[in-house]
């Protein structure tokens, strides 16, 4: 098959481009085109053309199809093609050329043509100007996605249906997982059930309610450290106001969580022996006193007292004092631990509080640990010590509510206790 072509250039930056008719030889050429200077070029020919093009072909009827499909492969995917017919098609032959891979299918009527010129400069203006926008587009969303890529904290996107469009390498590598295996996935699809469930439930709650949603929690990352973080997320609406997705950064907030931890310690402990200070030891009597009043339970105060212990710091040295005051605080932390309450009241006296315990309990545990001390081999500066401990205690009363009283019972129970002979458990009259 020999074509020719007539060659216009386009109204356009792209000179290389051009408007193209190519007819088989033994067609005639319409009008508009006849005197025009006619070349022939062939298929390879019109593949190698920079710029886009325009091009016109037109064919007898039976190998229209075939021509429209070769050409259609020859151009770039951003050229218009244009069939022209002598003859007048049925709408069923416009379809086939249409899907064979026609842009447009006119007759050789000069108005048609021009017609058809026209919306084909239309369609590549269009195109031109599409095409620099995607790449405006693109290399914004290059940019943002760069942007994002240098935070440190953890930073995602989901559309309404839970799906991850958009993260950051932070993202990516907090949950140890490659792009490709991210995109389009949802939690439930990504993460262990209970934690993915975790997740649904709080991003549908904000997509019901809308706005933002702030929230702490501890997340085991890829590497495997554990950390405390705060969830920062928003909801995406789209231009109706709906909420088409949600976006969130993931901050993490360990070391504030530590210093807090490390602050809420100065607070509440006694920094030698590490059990309670008093200041604690109020606050949680308090809290008891509250549950026992509410819930009929019993509760009882102990005060502890180190016998001879100021015996203990002139003879053997202060070094050794604060060793005994430690090695008798774990014992107690590890007799009375939680519910219980351990505090050091000051010195060598310490502090009790026995949660759903009478006065019966009381004795046998308190016994117990009196036992425990005398029976205790303390490794000191000055070498391994033993000491022993007397105990007051007093289960609370009604009409106590607060802790002062059984306080004050307890404490003179104690004093009855050394007055009689140290190394004993007395309970309050």
């Amino acid at each position: 098959m020999n074509l020719y072509a007539y060659k216009e250039t386009l109204d356009t930056n792209a000179a290389a481009g051009g408007v193209f008719w190519l007819r088989e030889s033994n067609m005639a050429l319409p009008s508009t085109f006849v005197g025009e200077t006619i070349s022939s070029i062939d298929m390879a020919s019109l593949s190698r053309i920079e710029g886009e093009c325009i091009v016109f072909v037109s064919s007898v009827f039976e190998a229209a199809t075939r021509l429209v499909q070769d050409v259609r492969k020859a151009m770039k995917r951003s050229d218009y093609l244009v069939f022209v017919s002598e003859n007048e098609l049925s709408a069923n032959w416009v379809n086939r050329l249409l899907s064979s891979g026609a842009d447009d299918v006119v007759s050789t009527d000069d108005r048609q043509l021009s017609t058809a010129l026209k919306k084909a400069h239309h369609h590549i203006r269009y195109r031109r100007t599409a095409a620099a926008e995607l790449r405006d587009a693109y290399s914004n969303l290059t940019f943002v996605q760069n942007a994002i890529d240098q935070l440190p904290a953890p930073i995602f996107f989901k559309n309404r249906a839970g799906e991850y469009l958009g993260y950051n390498s932070a993202f990516l590598k907090m949950i140890g997982l490659a792009e490709y295996n991210v995109y389009g996935k949802t939690a439930l699809e990504l993460f262990p059930e209970e934690l993915a469930n975790h997740y649904h439930r709080a991003d549908a709650e904000l997509m019901d309610r809308g706005g933002t949603q702030i929230y702490e929690g501890r997340v085991k990352f890829a590497d495997g450290t554990v950390r405390d973080v705060c969830f920062n997320k928003a909801v995406i609406q789209d231009d109706d106001g709906n909420a088409a997705g949600l976006a969130g950064a993931v901050l993490d907030i360990s070391e504030r969580k530590a210093y807090e931890t490390a602050l809420k310690e100065l607070a509440e402990r006694d920094p030698l022996t590490r059990a309670y200070n008093r200041r604690k030891f109020f606050e949680a009597a308090k809290s008891a006193i509250t549950h026992a009043m509410v819930k009929g339970r019993p509760l009882t105060v102990a005060i502890l007292d180190i016998d001879h212990f100021k015996q203990v710091n002139d003879t053997s040295g202060h070094l050794a004092g604060d060793a005994v005051l430690c090695a008798l605080a774990d014992l107690m932390m590890t007799m009375f631990n939680e519910p219980d309450c351990t505090a050091r009241a000051g010195g060598e006296e310490f502090y009790l509080l026995l949660s759903d315990t009478d006065e019966k309990q009381a004795e046998e545990r308190l016994e117990a640990l009196r036992q425990a001390i005398s029976e205790l081999q303390v490794d000191t500066p000055a070498g391994v010590m033993s000491v022993t401990a007397s105990i007051g205690f007093c289960a609370l009363r009604d009409g106590d509510f607060s802790i002062s009283r059984p306080i004050s019972r307890a404490d003179k129970a104690l004093y009855c206790a050394k007055n009689g002979g140290r190394n004993r458990i007395v309970s309050a009259a």
